[in-house]
């Protein structure tokens, strides 16, 4: 391939002749089957990510989903994801949108807009901006509904509001979400970054094995000690699913670009420590959307101090890309290499 592309003497190719004598011209080389293949490759990760697309909700799904299973409302995302998504889709091995729950709510959606969010701030944060979104009412009108000095929201009189005639249409709106979309049973749950298990056996432990040596703090982002107890996983599951990687088409987490090329808009959830803008996943479908559609910034509870603080002194609220927190080395690697392929990055 080089030969044909021209490289110079370091080896070098230049990528518009390599781009050229892989797609634009197939006739001129003998292999045909290479450029099939790679279409064929393109096809469906296009497939891929058009499933992922058609795996979204409605505003009153998830409504619904928070009245029911979400009743502590202080509860971050990482904890619905190990407590009640992975739990509940254990024995389907399946992502939410295909449980049980949702099923009988109606299943899956056409999402139209993506959430970008953090898993490590409240559930109910990315829910009150969701739905903020979707109403498109000032915040005071929403908050109405919110006890500031508990932090739970009265999700039942507000779907009650919501069903009201003069709201027509705003709980049939559909959104997507990661953590309702991705079958989780093929990409986290039962997984160790340190120990990395392989088998069905090791995967469906409820504990890492005795070489994985590692103490919570930080290191180990996908597991954590309880003191005194030994080493237990973040996520366990006792599905056993063994997991795709990134060589596998049907992989989802590198598809989420491909996600938001489909969808009509972006809304990012902004909660009050701003740890939303900070996730590198975020930062990479901002980059995507801003060549395609609109951005719209949801921030339905006021900013925390800190943030504030910095705001009005003029200092920086949010760290350079390669500084941003990531939950996979492998996916941080990966955006930080598309980003610095970019002109001007």
């Amino acid at each position: 391939i080089a030969l044909e592309c021209g490289a110079n003497e370091t080896g070098e190719i230049q990528i518009d002749e390599f781009l050229s004598w892989c797609w634009l011209q197939p006739s001129q080389h003998s292999s045909k089957a290479t450029v099939r293949a790679s279409k064929g490759s393109r096809s469906v990760r296009a497939a891929t990510a058009e499933g992922l697309a058609n795996k979204g909700f409605s505003v009153y799904q998830l409504l619904e989903f928070l009245i029911a299973k979400v009743p502590d409302h202080s509860v971050t995302t990482n904890k619905v994801v190990r407590d009640i998504i992975i739990s509940e889709t254990s024995s389907r091995r399946c992502c939410y949108m295909e449980s049980e729950f949702m099923e009988k709510h109606g299943g899956s959606k056409r999402g139209k807009i993506l959430v970008s969010h953090a898993w490590n701030s409240k559930f109910l944060n990315t829910v009150l901006n969701i739905i903020l979104d979707a109403w498109g009412c000032p915040q005071r009108d929403l908050l109405r509904f919110y006890d500031e000095g508990t932090g739970t929201l009265d999700a039942q009189k507000l779907l009650a509001r919501l069903q009201e005639p003069q709201h027509a249409g705003v709980l049939e709106k559909t959104y997507w979400l990661c953590i309702f979309a991705v079958d989780e049973h093929r990409s986290i749950c039962g997984t160790c970054r340190t120990c990395q298990p392989t088998t069905e056996k090791q995967l469906a432990a409820t504990h890492c094995n005795e070489a994985c040596k590692c103490s919570y703090r930080g290191e180990c982002v996908n597991c954590w000690t309880y003191w005194g107890m030994g080493k237990q996983k973040y996520n366990p599951c006792q599905c056993g699913s063994t997991k795709w990687t990134i060589d596998d088409p049907e992989y989802e987490i590198d598809k989420f670009d491909d996600v938001v090329s489909v969808m009509d808009a972006l809304v990012i959830s902004l909660d009050p420590d701003l740890y939303t803008l900070k996730r590198v996943w975020v930062v990479a479908e901002i980059g995507e959307a801003m060549k395609l559609m609109m951005i719209r910034f949801r921030c339905a509870l006021n900013l925390s101090a800190e943030p504030l603080r910095k705001l009005r002194a003029g200092e920086a609220l949010l760290p350079p890309v390669h500084r941003c927190e990531y939950m996979s080395i492998d996916d941080y690697e990966r955006i930080l290499s598309k980003i610095n392929s970019l002109p001007g990055h």
